[in-house]
Formats: structure tokens, sequence, C-alpha cells
């Protein structure tokens, strides 16, 4: 739905020359023709159509579209070419007349500031559009303004703008994640990924693991005196010749539509520690060096075949600082990436010893490589609902990476899914500061909640800075892009006080069908956190107090649950609140039995079982280490199985339990271990784990069995932890036992470990 406002509450920059042009004058003919060049390009066709329909939604005037320059007022389209990759417009008074000019892109984006900053009109996100109605549609007699962008590529992946191409263009956004832009009509992309090795992390493509690592592991990566297939070993002369084969063997497969490949390390910090990497990498005081020699290797491989292809690399994680005397070659591009930073303060403001190493090594970097790209982090993504105090932040880190020779942006978003927390007001201002870093953040933010909430922009605006009035000592507890919902970033009473301000501001948009919407939606990730910080109505209730469900307190959660439930059904898509498949199964589920729940089914007990469902699975995505399996052994006939390698575990979620604040309490698990005769170690443990404000969870009770504790071949229960007072911002956990780090990060005393069933006990 779209709306059409008569008044806005920011002022517009009317004319105040004395020799004003008016293009549009409500009631009277058309005076203005909008002209286009005899050939013009789409994205100028595209310019033309735009002007003539707001201009004729904001007076009544129908502007007609031709191409005969013959005598008679006119708005002139322009497209001038120019070797210049930078997106460029002019707005120019000659006359009578006005010269809409730029490259392609530019006159559509001449034609949006026309209309914006003449005109009133404002996009502000794909459903949400304001259209003064005016008497007479104006600009200055004297008007000459000339405006460049400050990225060559600004690009962003929030939900809105990756669905809706036509927005993006309106917000100025060009990147290569937003593919829709393609359409000649927007403009076309200037760098475009191919649809092979795509964004980054390219390596496993060129060097497959899984064909060439059983007959030769030493293509691969040697950590801790064993070869492992995280990363190649850029050190091989044979792998080097098999990843560039299938670099160029990709490239003629795809060019000329596709003319930009990346050649990045896998998503992983363990790089190759053989002797000839260790050593080339120290001469240079990075490992940066191994990967930068081979990529300028395969980039010196493609120009000679494809002169006209680019070729990036990420300065990612173990990568992050610059070579001390290697220069890139002029076909590559390298991509900076922000993954291990605090984005609550500027990026070059900020205590946090990541930020400072970013800071530092750009400014190395820039002298290392003619072209840079940024690959910022603009949301959590361990969970998109949660708030994520950083919109302060963007414009001096959108600045600080132009002064800095930075050359193209991405701001990733969470394209999985829409309304996460302020996803739509985070979309707009990127694609406004990626075009000029300059503007103030307020006035932005103020004309964004003026547009997109309406009467209730002054609540929206409570709520913002409520959630940037919080003092957290980034040392202790940045704002990351992996941030642990447990450690409350913002305290979990914040999400309470949410509530009540999109509350109030449903109330004042009640006759406004729009913003009615837009506040709903901005309720609901406030309505999801207070429900995630709280253990009411929880899917195993231990509790000698049933009496908690006849509360206000827990009608109020459940109708915060029926609100996400609603939306969830609504648009399914909003359910996809993490990159964490763990949190969105959990809460999911959570949402649903909380919504559904009859107070009347809740029973006092001390005691509750629960089948092995009721943990979450833990491990990163596509790896196999934990996976649902039939066991006849298991009491229900099916167990989670547990391989002894890295990151896999199962954990219990104490907000999936009610038990009282006054009780003490056990979690115990089935578990069968299928051992390795002969063979004595720890072969599996739980604990409880707790962020205490702090970015990494500690545990606080560990439990671990070696080989001489079990009690059976076959199952037993065992206790995971101690007698103690549970919160619901802690989790249980099981997972095999410390691993042997000399034997290559696995467990050598476990085959794996089954696990059937938990139980909740109250011990005192």
């Amino acid at each position: 739905m779209k709306i059409t406002a008569l008044s806005l509450g920011f002022a517009l920059a009317v004319c105040q020359a004395t020799a004003s042009i008016v293009l549009a004058e409500r009631g009277k003919p058309a005076e203005y023709r909008i002209v286009v060049p005899l050939d013009p390009a789409p994205s100028v066709c595209y310019a033309a159509e735009e002007l003539q329909n707001y201009v004729g939604r904001m007076t009544g005037v129908t502007l007609p579209v031709v191409t005969n320059e013959a005598a008679g007022r006119s708005i002139f389209l322009r497209q001038e070419d120019s070797p210049d990759e930078y997106d460029w417009f002019r707005l120019k008074a000659d006359g009578a007349d006005l010269v809409v000019s730029g490259n392609a892109r530019g006159v559509l984006y001449g034609v949006y500031e026309l209309l914006e900053t003449y005109g009133g009109c404002g996009w502000f996100s794909s459903t949400t559009e304001v259209v003064p109605g005016m008497d007479a549609f104006t600009v200055p007699g004297d008007l000459d303004r000339l405006e460049k962008a400050a990225f060559v590529c600004r690009d962003t992946s929030w939900h809105d703008v990756f669905h809706n191409p036509a927005f993006a263009a309106r917000l100025r956004l060009s990147g290569p994640h937003l593919k829709g832009l393609a359409d000649p009509r927007f403009g076309g992309i200037r760098l475009k990924y191919d649809k092979e090795l795509g964004s980054c992390h390219s390596f496993r493509k060129l060097l497959p693991a899984e064909k060439y690592f059983k007959d030769h592991p030493e293509y691969f990566c040697e950590r801790n005196g064993f070869r492992e297939t995280y990363q190649p070993c850029l050190a091989n002369r044979e792998a080097r010749r098999i990843m560039k084969e299938n670099l160029l063997a990709c490239i003629a497969r795809q060019y000329p539509e596709y003319k930009f490949y990346t050649v990045s390390q896998n998503d992983n910090a363990y790089y190759c520690t053989c002797a000839k990497c260790k050593e080339f990498d120290a001469r240079e005081e990075s490992p940066a060096a191994s990967v930068l020699d081979f990529v300028n290797e395969a980039a010196d491989a493609v120009k000679e075949a494809y002169p006209d292809v680019l070729i990036h690399t990420d300065a990612y994680m173990y990568t992050i600082k610059a070579p001390k005397t290697m220069k890139a070659r002029d076909n590559v591009m390298v991509v900076l990436c922000t993954d291990q930073c605090d984005h609550g303060r500027p990026l070059d403001k900020s205590r946090d010893p990541n930020n400072q190493l970013l800071v530092r090594e750009i400014s190395r970097w820039r002298h290392v490589v003619k072209r840079m790209r940024v690959w910022d982090y603009t949301a959590d993504f361990t969970c998109f609902m949660l708030a994520h105090p950083n919109l302060k932040s963007l414009q001096p880190n959108f600045s600080f990476f132009r002064a800095n020779g930075v050359t193209d942006t991405f701001g990733q978003g969470p394209h999985e899914g829409p309304h996460f927390d302020l996803a739509e007001l985070r979309t707009w201002l990127i694609g406004k500061l990626l075009w000029n870093p300059d503007q103030p953040i307020e006035p932005l933010i103020d004309r964004f909640c003026d547009g997109y909430y309406g009467a209730a922009a002054p609540l929206a605006k409570k709520y913002i800075d409520l959630m940037h009035s919080y003092d957290v000592d980034e040392r202790v507890r940045p704002l990351h892009m992996w941030g642990n919902p447990m450690s409350e970033f913002v305290p979990a009473s914040f999400y309470d006080e949410a509530a009540k301000i999109w509350a109030e501001a449903a109330k004042l948009v009640a006759d406004d069908p729009v913003r009615a919407r837009n506040v709903r939606w901005a309720s609901v990730p406030a309505d999801w956190c207070r429900v995630f910080y709280s253990n009411f109505g929880a899917i195993a209730e231990v509790t000698r107090h049933p009496e908690y469900v006849d509360t206000p307190r827990f009608r109020e959660l459940q109708s915060a649950a029926r609100n996400v439930a609603a939306l969830y059904r609504e648009d399914p898509k909003s359910a996809n609140i993490a990159e964490v498949r763990t949190l969105v199964k959990q809460m999911r589920r959570r949402i649903d039995h909380f919504a559904a729940l009859d107070p009347k089914s809740v029973k006092a007990a001390d005691r509750v079982q629960k089948e092995e469902t009721f943990a979450v699975v833990v491990q990163k995505p596509g790896a196999t280490t934990v996976m649902p399996v039939t066991d006849p052994l298991a009491g229900d006939g099916k167990a989670y199985r547990i391989e002894p390698v890295p990151n896999g575990s199962v954990e219990c979620m104490m907000n999936d339990v009610h038990v009282d604040s006054d009780g003490r309490y056990k979690i115990r698990a089935r578990v069968r271990v299928d051992r390795v005769p002969g063979v004595d170690g720890e072969v599996f443990f739980g604990g409880v784990y707790d962020s205490s404000k702090t970015f990494r969870p500690k545990a606080i009770i560990r439990k671990g069995y070696k080989t001489g504790d079990l009690q059976t071949d076959g199952y037993a229960w065992y206790d995971l932890t101690d007698a103690w007072t549970p919160v619901p911002t802690q989790t249980v956990r099981l997972s095999i036992g410390n691993w042997d780090r000399k034997a290559a990060n696995r467990n050598p005393a476990v085959r794996a470990l089954y696990v059937d069933a938990f139980e909740i006990v109250r011990v005192d």
C-alpha cells in the first residue's frame, strides 16, 4: 500500500529566488515537457517515467515525455558518459529550462533528488512513500547542483532492497548483492558476483576437499602436525596449479557476463602452518602474505586471458593484517571485513582492540592495493530481533572508510526476512549515507521517523534514544555481529519499556493503516525479546507454584508471544530470525508453544523428563557432527549422535524451563558412549554457561566424565550440573569431552556419543 501525505514533518527546500522556475502548476495545462535523447538508455527512459508519474501525483499535471528538442520549456534528461566509475548527476537551471544530467544511473538519481529536495517526496520502504500534494512544483531559478557518489559500489543486503530493486534504486544503491538492480531500468550493476564462486570463501570450491584430500592431503593446511581440510596449503605448487586451472575454467564458462570473481580463504581461522608457509608468512609478518602471493599469481594468469576481469580477495580473520612489503596486482581488489569489531561506537573511536587493529590495517592496505572494499556488518547475525544500537556509528564509519581510500562498501544486513529490529530505518540510512556520508545522522533519523511512522514519530525516536542510552564497556562486551543474546547488551528490562513505547505509538496512528502497520512491525522484535528473556509459559514446567499463570505478567507475555506468532503466520519469512539455526528452531517452538498454551494445563511438578529433541543442536552451518539417528537402545528408539570433533554439542536453553526462583535444580541426561577400547580420557562433559554481561559465555558449572566414570556400555543417567538456581539467560551444554589438540582436534577415546533424554529435577 502507498500513501500520499498533504504535509511533511521536515522542511522542504523550496524556491527562495525571485526568478523561480515553475515546472507544473495545479489546474493549468502542462507548460513543460520531459525531453529524453533519441536513443536513451533504459534507465533514462525509466527516469522520465518516474518524473512524469510523481509530478502528476503532486500537482495533477501530466508532463509529456518527448524526444523532440524544438522550442518550448523543457526538462532535459541528458546522459553523459564518463570514464569515471563513480555515479554522478547535475541539476542545472538553464534559462527557463531545467537540465538533469549524469551517467546512466546518475540521471535517474538526479530525478529522485529533484523530487525529494524540491518536491518533498520520500521513499522510506518499499511499502511506505510520501507524495505531498502541492499547488506548484518549483525549483530555484539559479539552481546548479552537482553530486557525486562517495563510493563506486553502494551495497547492502537488507531484506527490503534485496527483494525490491525499484526501492533500492530510489536509495541509489548499486551493489552486487542486489541482483534485481541488473534490470537495465535501474542502470545495471557495475560489479556482479559470478554464480559459481559467489561473493567470498571460494578456496573450498577451487580445491574441493571431497575430491582431493583422501589421495593428496599435502594439498591442504597443516595444523599441529596433521593435515586438515580447513584451507589449502598455498606453498604446494600442485595445489596452486589446480586452483588456477579451476578458476580459469570457471571464468571461461561465465565470461563476459561476469567479470568479478572471488579468490578468497574459507570461512575459518585455521590457516596453514607448515614450514614453508610459516617461513613465508613470518617474513611478511602476516598470514595474509601466502594468500596474497597466490592471489597475485592467479590474477596474472587471469589478466593474460581476460584483461578486464577483476579478482577480489578478503582481509578477514587471520588475513586482516596487511603484509609488510607485498603489493597487490592492479586487477586485484581487497575486501576488508569488520567481523571482529565493536559496532556500538565509531570504529576509530572504540577502545575495542579489534577496532584499533582494523583502523591501523586499513591505512596499511591502502598502500598495498589500488582498490579497497569494506564488508561491514550492520546487524547482529546471532539474532536479528535483538536491539542493536549501531545507528549512530553508521555515519562516522562510512565517512572514515571514504577518507581512508575505500572505493566500495557493503553494509551487510539480513536478507532472510523483514521486520527485524528497525530494519527499515537501517536500510534507508545505509542508502543515504553510502551516497553521502557527510550528512549528520540525527536529521536523517528525524526525517525517516516522520515519514515512516507519521504521528508516532516522537515515540519511535524515544525508542531509538533509549536503545542508544546504555553505556557498555566495549572492551568487555562489544556490540558484535555475532553478539551473544544471553549477555544482554541492552538490559532485558529495556524490552518491557520498548513494548510500552510501541503500544502508545499504536494509539497515535490507529486511524492511519499504513503507519499502524509500520508500528506493529516495529513492536514485534520487542515482544520476541520479552519472551526470549523470560521463562514464562516454558516447554518444561518444573514449579511448585503453577498459579503464576494467573497473573498480569503471564497474560502480558502470552499476548506478546501471540503478536509474534501472528506475524510469523502472516509473513513466514519473519521467522528467519538469525543465521544461527539453533536459535531459530528453539525460539520458534517457544513462541508457538507459549502462544497456544492453556494456563489450566500447567501443574505443579518437581521433576520433568523430556526427549532428546528438548535440547537444540549447536554446530557450524553445514556441519554434521550432531545428527538425529535411530537407536533401538534409546527409550523412544531415537537419539542425538555426536561425533568426536569440535563445535558439536546439544544445549538445553533455560528459557525453555520454568523453575521457581527460590528453588535449586539439576539437569541430567541419559547418555550412551561408543568408546574406543583401551583409550582413556574424558568422554563427555556437561556445564552451565552464563554470559554475565560479557561477550563470551563462561562455564559456571562443569562436570566431566572420563572413561572410568562410565556406569555401563549402554544408556545411563548422568548429572550434567550440580544443584543451582537457573535463570532464563543460561544454557546447559552437553558435549564430547576435551579434545586432544595434538591429535588434530579429535577425541581419541570416543567414536560417538548418543543422547536419549533429559531430566530437570528440583533437589531441595
